[in-house]
């Protein structure tokens, strides 16, 4: 089963044990932590919350055998503290979420929805690919790798323009219009290219432990994979750590679950048995029919988006033909580093009824921030954790510490003083316990 943003899910009023996990490490963090910390548990008050930081990092069991760069990388090895907290706790559901989170009203579609594994939500626009381990030969070009690729979005039209169902592509983008071209000469349908299911690692929720356990397993593996092959880098395929796991199960999932060929399931007895294969449900995707929005799809407009425009079928010709994107435009007082991914929407967002709205009328659940902060914390040295490149094998200098560290507060600060208008800022303050977080200028 894979659900997706439009459909009607599955609700169920029997009371669960929920947890959720805040992981905050560094000082730097400690401070937005707060607001995530305290606007959760205004709105979850029945949910344990669990907060991870530097003082209780290292009474956790998994860590006395996880490999120091594997420990080292709080993305991946939080994981591994989760899937701890939940067997421990005996848990029916646990959310995870980031620091940089605030939370906007009570998760319903987190909380109330049944009969899945995953609770996934949105990161940015855009087709990232991933290395994946399969049997030796048996991969790309005779290779031990197969290329995995996020699911793609299409409605179904009946020739009226009606919609019928969706359907999902696991496939490479540039071959997605031969491949519909195909399915509408069979079926006399239309298809309709209008999502990419990316999906973030900060805004999730698991009622399956085997599942949760899986994306640190994965993490794990797809590190190992990565930097075995030094080519990869060289090919264009960037490192996405736990974000790349989170996609991998992800899209292995949904091709097993939607019935999609993906070739080298093939080279499996029953890959169903040995690959991921769990019932997902895809909580603000696809984002132009979402009500809500839980994470960074709502930092730009339906129009300022980078989302394929197939929901207008006058779009149709001009993505299938050359994958332009649509309009961009970008807020004007976005910190630099952000320009690229705010849209000068999330200046308009409008509160009503004491629920905070974007201008395409999508309730904001969950502000994530996404904006690169973790590349300026000392925690994660800079965020040269990765180890994909020689600069990461050099410690950082303190003058690179210290400017790293206005940095970080200059991306807070954009959001303080320009971004956000000041509906929104009393909004975080008033119902989302904030305090005085948007009153005054970040610093450290």
């Amino acid at each position: 089963m894979v659900i997706t943003a439009e459909s009607k899910l599955k609700f169920s009023g029997d009371k669960q044990n929920v947890g959720c996990m805040i992981f905050s490490i560094g000082e730097e963090f400690r401070k937005l932590a707060d607001c995530a910390v305290n606007s959760f548990k205004k709105f979850h008050p029945d949910v344990t919350l669990h907060y991870i930081d530097e003082t209780n990092i290292d009474s956790f069991e998994c860590g006395k055998d996880c490999d120091e760069h594997i420990r080292n990388h709080f993305g991946i090895f939080r994981f591994a503290i989760a899937a701890e907290i939940m067997e421990k706790y005996n848990y029916d559901k646990f959310i995870v979420l980031g620091s940089d989170t605030i939370t906007c009203n009570r998760m319903d579609e987190f909380m109330d929805a049944r009969d899945f594994d995953m609770c996934l939500t949105s990161c940015y626009a855009y087709p990232p690919q991933f290395p994946f381990k399969v049997p030796p030969g048996k991969g790309k070009d005779g290779s031990d790798y197969e290329i995995i690729n996020v699911p793609l979005y299409c409605e179904v039209h009946d020739p009226s323009g009606n919609m019928i169902h969706g359907h999902f592509y696991v496939g490479d983008l540039r071959y997605l219009m031969e491949y519909l071209k195909e399915l509408e000469k069979v079926t006399g349908h239309t298809f309709v290219f209008t999502d990419m299911m990316h999906v973030n690692t900060d805004v999730i929720c698991f009622d399956n432990l085997d599942a949760l356990k899986d994306i640190f397993k994965y993490s794990v593996g797809y590190w190992n994979d990565y930097h075995e092959q030094p080519q990869f880098k060289k090919l264009g395929y960037d490192f996405y750590a736990d974000q790349g796991a989170l996609n991998i199960v992800a899209a292995i999932s949904t091709a097993q679950r939607t019935g999609y060929p993906l070739g080298f399931f093939s080279m499996y007895d029953d890959p169903k048995k040995v690959l991921p294969n769990y019932k997902i449900q895809y909580v603000d995707m696809p984002y132009g029919r979402s009500r809500s929005t839980y994470n960074v799809r709502g930092k730009k407009s339906i129009q300022e988006s980078d989302l394929p425009l197939g929901l207008l079928n006058s779009n149709r010709e001009r993505f299938g033909m050359s994958f332009q994107w649509s309009g961009n435009e970008k807020h004007p007082k976005a910190h630099l580093r952000c320009r690229d991914q705010e849209g000068k929407s999330v200046g308009e967002y409008y509160v009503k009824d004491k629920k905070l709205f974007t201008i395409d009328g999508k309730h904001v659940k969950v502000w994530h921030y996404c904006a690169h902060l973790g590349l300026n914390t000392k925690t994660q040295n800079l965020g040269r954790v990765n180890r994909t490149d020689l600069i990461d094998f050099k410690e950082p200098t303190e003058a690179e510490f210290s400017v790293s560290e206005g940095v970080f507060c200059d991306i807070v600060n954009s959001y303080v003083d320009g971004v956000f208008n000041e509906d929104t800022k009393k909004f975080f303050k008033e119902e989302c316990a904030c305090g005085d977080f948007f009153d005054k200028r970040f610093t450290l």
